[in-house]
């Protein structure tokens, strides 16, 4: 029986030279999944520092922002007086977390820090701004309209 040259013997020296080419492509291609790899893991790195820095500066622009008609009236920003027309303008609400930005910045805060995503951190603050509440540990909490205002600013167009 004849032996065809175009189908080498297992063990021969062309066998071997293909098979030498076959596992220097599946180097090169496992070299270059290890690079794309890398590449992820440093744009995830990336993404991760940006979000912490967003979520920071929208705490930040709450806190800072002042709200009309509340005056702080010590150092501490949680005490302060409210004009009752402030009270009346915004249907009775008599919760010291409404008119204080500094308490309506750790419920933000509060919520935004268990995101992990930006997805997760842009859903968050669109559910706040549309509803104008925040759920926080079991309870509700309403946002001023200084908080979703600066809120706002934070969703892209």
């Amino acid at each position: 029986m004849a032996k065809s040259i175009f189908k080498p013997e297992k063990g021969s020296a062309f066998d071997l030279v293909r098979l030498q080419r076959e596992y220097e492509k599946t180097n090169k291609a496992i070299a270059h999944v290890n690079e794309e790899i890398r590449a992820a893991l440093e744009h995830e790195e990336q993404a991760q520092r940006t979000l912490k820095e967003a979520v920071k500066a929208a705490i930040l622009a709450v806190k800072d922002t002042p709200s009309e008609g509340v005056t702080i009236t010590s150092t501490s920003p949680l005490c302060g007086t409210i004009r009752f027309s402030t009270i009346k303008e915004n249907g009775l609400v008599l919760s010291p977390e409404f008119y204080l930005q500094e308490s309506q910045a750790r419920l933000v805060q509060n919520k935004l820090e268990k995101a992990k995503t930006v997805n997760q951190v842009l859903g968050s603050i669109k559910d706040m701004v549309d509803t104008g509440r925040v759920h926080v540990t079991g309870m509700t909490y309403q946002l001023n309209r200084t908080t979703i205002d600066v809120l706002k600013q934070f969703l892209p167009d």
